[in-house]
């Protein structure tokens, strides 16, 4: 149901061809120029998995705390009841593990400062992630791709429009975060960044050239760095998992070794089961999620040779195996 709080903070943009390529999510969050305006919170998770199961302001936020920093700061810290982690716990434990960015927060890469209270469109870089931002994005979902943009200018326009409102994009229906936005945005007003040295941004970063990100694509270069052996991994210990589960049926092995195997193949399962429930393929914890895909291989062989090994042994005795 909603709140006091989307008398305000639910200003919506309705278009003629949104609504014609899909009647049933034809509202957008209302835009002054290429940002979303303030006041939009509400409007950009209307279309989210977090709005679905029924999350709203008061979900997150303490109503009676508004700001949760001191007034003399250059951004806002809001006043919070419930972190990301109180829901998304395998998320945040192994988030927690990360050894790189372990201490940031989760808004500071999924809830990036990009709203814009003001309509000054010769200083919003949509593309690059600033620079005329004060508010928080409540979109959350972050889209790994090298090009596609959360922002983008009507039908027709080129990326240098600056002529009206852009809009917010959807994907499969719901709208998304860009890897620029996410990891390569400038915002002076943004309090992840003030906090954590300004973070990859080109302007604020105090970080090496090298990880200062000018575009989008060094972003989704880095990230596919993480991900990449994460998932080709966890595709190889599937594929012999499914190898494995006849061979275990028809197995004559004795009970202890018998027990042996299908104890590695539950630690395997078990591992490939954290990795999905986590989603970030890597990203989250880049080292700890890459040694327990090594772990969950090691297993899965080891369980494999062992099966194997009986086979072969079975079939120079004719059958005949250990009590």
């Amino acid at each position: 149901m909603p709140s006091n709080c989307e008398r305000c903070h639910q200003r919506f943009a309705w278009n003629a061809d949104e609504a014609k390529i899909d009647p049933k999510r034809s509202f957008s969050a209302y835009f002054k120029s290429s940002h979303p305006s303030c006041g939009t919170e509400g409007s950009q998770s209307y279309y989210t998995a977090h709005k679905e199961h029924g999350m709203g302001c008061g979900t997150c936020h303490d109503p009676h705390e508004v700001t949760a920093n001191d007034w003399k700061d250059p951004y806002t810290v809001p006043g919070i009841r419930k972190k990301c982690q109180d829901c998304h716990k395998t998320q945040g434990e192994l988030f927690a593990k990360n050894e790189i960015h372990g201490n940031n927060s989760c808004a500071s890469c999924h809830m990036p400062v990009m709203g814009s209270c003001e309509n000054f469109a010769s200083i919003q870089f949509p593309d690059y992630g600033g620079f005329d931002t004060q508010r928080a994005s409540h979109i959350w979902k972050i889209l790994v791709d090298p090009e596609i943009k959360t922002l983008n200018p009507p039908p027709g326009k080129d990326r240098n429009f600056k002529g009206g409102a852009w809009r917010l994009t959807k994907k499969d229906g719901k709208p998304y975060i860009d890897l620029m936005w996410s990891c390569g945005r400038t915002s002076w007003g943004d309090s992840a960044m003030a906090q954590a040295g300004g973070c990859h941004s080109p302007a604020q970063s105090s970080l090496p050239t090298n990880l200062q990100f000018t575009n989008q694509r060094m972003i989704y270069d880095k990230v596919v760095t993480w991900q990449n052996p994460v998932k080709s991994g966890l595709a190889d210990v599937e594929s012999t998992l499914k190898e494995l589960t006849p061979m275990l049926s028809k197995s004559m092995l004795g009970q202890a070794e018998k027990a042996q195997v299908q104890l590695m193949v539950n630690q395997a399962r078990e591992i490939v089961a954290l990795v999905k429930k986590d989603g970030s393929w890597g990203v989250h914890a880049p080292t700890y999620l890459k040694d327990k895909v090594a772990e969950a291989q090691v297993l899965v062989q080891g369980a494999k040779a062992t099966l194997k090994g009986n086979v072969q042994a079975s079939a120079k005795t004719g059958g005949a195996t250990k009590g």
